[in-house]
Order: structure tokens, then C-alpha cells, then sequence
């Protein structure tokens, strides 16, 4: 079988071109997807074929030139073909041809052109770019942290999320064992986890895990994460390792915790506290409509002024914390002389020693004052002398009264804690959570008159103009 059959058996289109750049053969299929008069080429010009080559002609003429002048024996070079509408195949679709020269007696004598369509590989290579694009968008996702392990659990790569959490790159941490990088190497119990998490995925398990990461500024960030495998034919190949930092959901959980210790701080005290004063007024009511003496209203009264105090407790404790502070300027002595004449003191009396403004929300911190003069005039005495004055990054209140035991103190400010029959154990609490609001430090210790010393610390204090 000569050559001239073969290249017309040939699927592919070919094209020979001779020394001198001209058409010196075209096969039967070149025709054919051309819809060409194959006399019509052979003799013309290499150049003709541009009419075939919607994008690349410039390519394929410098590969057929360069073989023509023996600078390169075989190139290949895509090109897009256009098609009459009348051929069996698409208008446009890639196409590779390779040139190759051709040699007689060692002389360059021409070149031969196959044409090859690569429709499929294009469209695998489509598929496969965007496939790309699409992992690099999911591994770009700015929220989740992102690491790829192989089945030994080293690092592949990372996203720039997780390698900024731990301000780390990826050449410092790719190959390393994932156990060993900086995101876990603040904790050997969690490195220890992660070895086990790691087995138990590359055995083709989905691990959840909760963990806290340290960033180099020593901020702890809770992260809810997984690790899971990817397989081939069942066997697993590598590791993904997802996680999101849920600070705001841990914030918010603990938010909801303290929310529900208030209610039932309320929950116990509705049970328990008020059930007291609730029997006494009953009682009371009942003895007066049986005896007529009106002296039993005197109790009932009290019952209920009783419950009013409580039940302002209770609802001042249940509102703080759930809005921010309303702050503004406020002058610290002109407040406290304007608390001291809301309060039933009795003989007590008050030293203001305190010429600072601060930064605070005025209704908080005049209940703040408020519950402290009022617990003064209940454990202080009849007589006792309650101070407001200043004290370094913040304020004191003391007194001169018989103070507060200091294996007490520890427990001073928790609900219900009182020492006296008629408190109800939730001014002190409130006083810690008006505090707290303010992101002031509360602490108790013992006054310059022997008596309770309440100091508040990290008070923003403000320049009188």
C-alpha cells in the first residue's frame, strides 16, 4: 500500500505542502469538511487556507515556515476552523495540526499537515477549568476556613482565610503534618484530638469537632468544624478540613445563658420570696374583715411594699444586660446628693468628697447608687455615714457601718445573698450588673471608717471644660 492510499483512508483532513510554501496534496476529508475542489488548492499558495482558520492562521503559517526552512521538524498549533455551512461537521470547532516536515535525500522537501479535532479535549479542558474556578471559589470562601490534606493528613494548601487567622503563609506550612502547624500548636490535647479526627477520616468517617484557635495576638476563636474524606474507587485520597468561626453563636448562647439565669433568679424568688409577704397581707386582710381592726391594714401595707421592693428588683435585674448603656456626661457629686434624698436613710447621713465627671448612662448609675445607699442605711446602722468620693481610674462608696466580713465578700455579689431580714439579696447583684454594663471592674473591701467600701475601677473620667 502506497502513501498516497493511506492519507486517503486517513479520518483526519491532511495537507501537503511543498518547498516553495505551495499545495502540493489534500486528502479526501480535507475536501470533504471544506467542501473544496481539491484542484482548486493544489498548486495555490499556502496562505489560501487562511479562509479555513476563523483564529490561528498565524501560528500555523510560522510552524509550516519554520519546517520549510528547517528550523523546527514538528510543532503542533491550535486553531479554531470554520466550516461551510454544507460540510458534515460544526461551522467553528478547535482543531490541532501538526506540522511535521518532510525530508528526501536529507533536503527539506515540504510538510505535511494533519488536522485533528479536539472538540472533546476542549470541552474537557472547559469542564476542567471550571471545575478550577468553582474549587477556587469555594476555597476562597472568606467566612470558612479552608485546609486540603492527603490521606496522611500533611498540608496540600490552605485558604487565605485560615492562613490569616494564624498570620501564617502557605510555603510555611505546606507538607507539614497538620497536627504540627500554628493553628493547632497552642494545645496538645487538641493536636492530639486532630491525629484522631485525622484517622478516623482517612478511614472514610465525617468527624464534627469544636475547637478554639489562638491567633498570634493571643484572641481565642471558637470554631465548629469537620473534617471529611474525598475517595477514588473507595479509597480515600485526601482530606478536607472545613471550620467557621461561631463567636457570635458561643456569644449569643452565653447571652442566652445569662438570660435564663434571670428568669430563674425571677422563677425563685416569685416561688419563694414573694409567697412570704403574699401569706402575711392575706392573712392580715382576713384577720381585719373577721375582727373589724383596721391595725391589721397596717401589715397588709407593709406586705405589699414589701413585694413592690421585690418585684422592682426583679425587674431591674431582668432588664440589665439586654441593651447597651445610654452614656453621656455626668457630674458624680451632684448625682449622689440627688439619690440620697430618694432614699429612706433615716439618720443617716452622706459625705460627698467627689468632684469628677464621668462617662455613664445617668438612670443606671443613679439605681447603682441608689441599691448602695439604701444597703448602707439597712447594714450600716441608724447613724451611719455613707461617703461618694474619688479614687484612682474610678469612684468609692463607703461607709462607717459594721462592713461586710471578708469571707463574705466573695459572695456579696451574688442574687439573693443579705444579711438582713427585710433584704431582698438582689441589691448588690444589681449594682455588679449596672457595672458590668458599663464595662467597669466592682470590687468590695474594707472603708477608711472600717465599714463597706464599694470601688469602681476602668471609669472613664472627663476633662471639666
Amino acid at each position: 500500500m502506497d502513501s498516497d492510499t493511506v492519507l486517503e483512508s486517513m479520518h483526519e483532513p491532511v495537507v501537503a505542502v511543498d518547498e516553495a510554501g505551495e499545495i502540493a496534496y489534500v486528502n479526501k476529508r480535507f475536501h470533504t469538511v471544506t467542501d473544496t475542489d481539491r484542484e482548486e488548492l493544489v498548486g495555490s499558495d499556502f496562505a489560501v487556507l487562511d479562509r479555513y482558520v476563523e483564529t490561528g492562521f498565524t501560528a500555523l503559517s510560522a510552524a509550516t515556515e519554520a519546517a520549510l526552512r528547517d528550523a523546527v521538524a514538528d510543532k503542533r498549533v491550535e486553531v479554531t476552523m470554520h466550516h461551510p455551512e454544507t460540510a458534515p461537521v460544526p461551522s467553528r470547532m478547535p482543531v490541532e495540526i501538526r506540522v511535521t516536515q518532510v525530508r528526501d535525500d536529507d533536503e527539506v522537501s515540504g510538510a505535511v499537515l494533519v488536522f485533528r479535532d479536539v472538540s472533546v479535549r476542549a470541552d474537557r479542558e472547559r469542564q476542567l477549568e471550571r471545575s478550577r474556578r468553582r474549587f477556587r471559589a469555594v476555597l476562597d470562601t472568606p467566612d470558612t476556613f479552608i485546609g486540603i490534606l492527603d490521606a496522611d493528613g500533611r498540608v496540600v494548601t490552605a485558604n487565605a482565610t485560615a492562613l490569616e487567622l494564624v498570620e501564617t503563609t502557605l510555603d510555611s506550612v505546606v507538607g507539614k503534618p497538620f497536627p504540627s502547624t500554628p493553628w493547632w500548636s497552642h494545645s496538645e490535647k487538641l493536636q492530639e484530638d486532630l491525629r484522631e479526627w485525622i484517622d478516623r477520616a482517612a478511614d472514610g468517617e465525617y468527624v464534627r469537632f469544636d475547637a478554639s484557635h489562638v491567633t498570634p495576638d493571643g484572641d481565642e476563636v471558637p470554631v465548629d468544624g469537620i473534617v471529611r474524606p474525598v475517595t477514588e474507587d473507595g479509597t480515600v485520597v485526601s482530606l478536607i478540613v472545613e471550620g467557621r468561626d461561631v463567636s457570635e453563636r458561643v456569644a449569643s448562647e452565653r447571652e442566652l445563658e445569662r438570660q435564663n439565669e434571670r428568669l430563674e433568679r425571677f422563677a425563685s424568688v416569685v416561688s419563694h420570696d414573694l409567697r412570704n409577704p403574699l401569706n402575711v397581707a392575706t392573712g392580715r386582710l382576713e384577720l381585719a374583715r373577721k375582727t373589724g381592726d383596721l391595725e391589721h391594714l397596717d401589715a397588709v401595707s407593709s406586705a405589699l411594699d414589701r413585694m413592690e421592693t421585690l418585684i422592682d428588683d426583679l425587674l431591674a435585674l431582668t432588664r440589665e444586660g439586654h441593651s447597651e448603656a445610654n452614656e453621656g456626661v455626668v457630674d458624680l457629686g451632684s448625682l449622689a446628693g440627688k439619690c440620697w434624698e430618694t432614699v429612706e436613710t433615716g439618720q443617716a447621713g452622706i459625705r460627698v468628697e467627689s468632684d469628677s465627671r464621668i462617662r455613664a448612662d445617668r438612670s443606671r448609675l443613679r439605681q447603682l447608687l441608689e441599691n448602695l445607699f439604701r444597703n448602707a442605711a439597712e447594714h450600716g446602722g441608724p447613724d451611719v455615714i455613707v461617703t461618694v468620693g474619688d479614687c484612682e481610674d474610678g469612684f468609692f462608696v463607703a461607709d462607717d457601718g459594721t462592713g461586710i466580713p471578708e469571707s463574705e465578700r466573695e459572695r456579696a455579689f451574688d442574687p439573693g445573698y443579705t444579711t438582713a431580714e427585710s433584704g431582698t439579696g438582689f441589691g448588690l447583684n444589681i449594682v455588679e450588673t449596672i457595672a458590668d454594663t458599663h464595662g467597669w471592674e466592682v470590687s468590695v473591701t474594707t472603708g477608711p471608717e472600717g465599714g463597706a467600701c464599694f470601688e469602681f475601677h476602668d471609669v472613664e473620667q472627663v476633662d471639666s471644660e
